[in-house]
């Protein structure tokens, strides 16, 4: 999945096929909170999309810009917010860019910024796999319009777990800014 911007929250992932666009939008910028909802277009280009498309929302994320708490994160389906720190938690003996959490399949999957790797951003499986990657544009690679060059990679095994993916990757990206 191309990343059209390479910002953290205001973005559009698009299928190299467009077969699929997932919409970032920053709904509310405050002092103290900035409110990104994520949309999922299925097929339909969001640029060419002309109606309110704020009931394709998926997912809810309001980061607090001040203060020790990240924020809240809200799934389509889910009865209330969930407090960052409790949906994507640090592992006990690990360093602060990997978190924890656990999908709607109910297995525990882990978002690592460890290079070693291969790649700026993976995503493991609780059998270590991969689940997805994220890797950012390299300096001296070529810059094409309308993409940052940053690439979303899913596995076909995960790809029922994009809009996850898609928000852990988000909220992992705004933690390392933060901190």
């Amino acid at each position: 999945m191309d990343d059209s911007t390479g910002e953290i929250t205001d973005t559009i992932f698009s299928d190299l096929h467009d077969r699929r666009f997932i919409r970032l939008q920053t709904t509310l910028r405050r002092q103290d909170q900035i409110a990104v909802q994520v949309f999922d277009f299925g097929n339909i280009n969001p640029s060419s999309y002309s109606d309110d498309y704020h009931n394709l929302t998926c997912a809810s994320v309001v980061f607090n810009t001040s203060g020790s708490s990240i924020g809240t994160v809200k799934y389509e389906g889910w009865e209330a917010p969930v407090p960052i720190e409790s949906y994507l938690r640090r592992p006990l003996m690990s360093f602060s860019s990997s978190r924890t959490f656990v999908m709607s399949d109910g297995q525990e999957y882990k978002w690592t910024s460890d290079t070693k790797l291969g790649h700026n951003w993976t995503c493991l499986t609780p059998q270590r796999y991969v689940a997805a990657f994220y890797d950012v544009r390299q300096e001296h690679a070529p810059q094409y319009p309308g993409s940052s060059g940053n690439v979303l990679s899913v596995t076909r095994t995960a790809s029922h777990l994009f809009i996850e993916l898609v928000t852990t990757l988000m909220i992992m990206r705004y933690i390392q800014a933060r901190s």
